[in-house]
């Protein structure tokens, strides 16, 4: 059965916690983990771009010149595209939509593979008792220097309720914190160190 190492904040190794390996040992599947990066990404983009079409641009109100007898091409307005300054023919609209679907086994896996990679690495630890009574960035520190992980890129995956811990963390560069709930396949692949509590292994095992 996979486990990995748990420690109390003031960097002192406890009791392993194990895990189902099922979705912690599983061999990971490279193609489900970029499928499912692509879809996070692309469901994510906004679409901003904005191009204004002949009927949207300003002027163009008046036909140029007379339809006949002026040798030049017949034209309508200065505003169509093939002007200077004209409308734009199949330009972005502002109302693209870039959203990928993917098949919820395939997500599954997806998430399952990252987590098993990352415990492969050894790059998953839990922390014993994560709890301040207040929020404090300097307690905060002191903790990850403990355990020696406070020059890694950390994801920390815990319940909403430890506020006070979100608090104390959010504003240090390169710390993230999701639950177990928001979690993304991309956000475990990128982190150096993943952090989670024994409550959060149970609500991913939970989830998959």
């Amino acid at each position: 059965m996979a486990s990995i190492k748990q420690f109390d904040v003031l960097g002192k190794e406890q009791e392993s916690i194990s895990l189902k390996d099922e979705i912690f040992s599983i061999q990971p599947h490279e193609q489900a983990m970029f499928d499912c990066v692509l879809h996070e990404n692309a469901n994510t983009r906004q679409a901003t771009s904005k191009v204004k079409t002949r009927g949207e641009v300003r002027g163009g109100g008046r036909k140029p010149w007379k339809q006949k007898h002026t040798g030049n091409a017949r034209q309508g307005s200065i505003r169509s595209p093939q002007w200077k300054g004209g409308g734009t023919v199949f330009g972005p609209s502002g109302v693209q939509n870039h959203d990928l679907k993917i098949n919820k086994k395939v997500k599954k896996l997806a998430y399952k593979s990252a987590l098993s990679q990352q415990v492969k690495d050894e790059s998953i630890i839990a922390i014993k008792d994560l709890k301040f009574d207040k929020p404090t960035t300097k307690d905060f520190v002191k903790m990850l220097e403990n355990i020696k992980i406070n020059d890694k890129k950390l994801l920390f995956i815990i319940d909403s309720q430890l506020e006070n811990v979100v608090k104390s963390g959010r504003n240090i560069q390169n710390v993230e914190f999701k639950t177990p709930s928001t979690v993304q396949v991309r956000d475990i692949l990128k982190a150096q160190k993943i952090i989670v509590t024994k409550e959060s292994v149970q609500n991913l095992e939970g989830r998959y």
